[in-house]
């Protein structure tokens, strides 16, 4: 009698068991941003300002945090539409940090921030709703770092990959196009 129990009652188990990993795994699966970090090699990289399509606003922060062994570093990138004749459908940003700043960060992760590839995001510069669009990305820096250090790999060049539904461009920021903020 228990045996017949158990040789029912463990497949309804296993299978229970097998639904909810599955679920678990396709949530888990679906929080994962995906940036466009492909660029071609024959690309050539513009001036931000030289663009034709967008006006580009970069402002970094970097924000002492009290009784902490960390400061954060905070990336926040304006995009908005120079012309107002233009609407840009399926908009795909993502800008790539300078190599080098691999070493000032606390989490040694990822240099790239942006939208995910599956956001379909409108700029329209008639449209108050959707008149331009803003990436940022928050990190740590280890407050042992020295503050020169940190400003010479803040200021290092921002590579920019912008997207749209009919066309993309390459642009480079420089720290001319950056607004840096240090608190003490």
């Amino acid at each position: 009698m228990k045996q017949k129990r158990i040789i029912i009652i463990l497949p309804i188990v296993l299978i229970l068991i097998a639904v909810i990993f599955k679920g678990y795994y396709a949530i888990k699966q679906e929080s994962i941003i995906q940036y466009d970090t492909i660029i071609p090699d024959d690309v050539n990289f513009i001036d931000a300002e030289k663009s034709p399509n967008f006006y580009y606003t970069l402002s970094i922060n970097v924000n002492k945090i009290k009784k902490e062994e960390y400061n954060s570093l905070q990336y926040n990138l304006k995009i908005e539409p120079k012309r107002n004749d233009v609407v840009y459908n399926k908009v795909i940003a993502t800008a790539f940090l300078d190599k080098n700043m691999i070493d000032i960060l606390a989490i040694k992760s990822s240099l790239v921030f942006g939208t995910d590839i599956s956001e379909n995001i409108l700029i329209n510069a008639n449209d108050p709703k959707n008149k331009g669009l803003i990436i940022g990305r928050t990190t740590w820096i280890s407050n042992r770092t020295e503050k020169e250090k940190v400003m010479i790999g803040i200021k290092k060049p921002i590579k920019l990959k912008v997207k749209w539904e009919d066309g993309e461009e390459y642009v480079i920021l420089n720290s001319d196009n950056m607004v840096i903020n240090m608190y003490d």
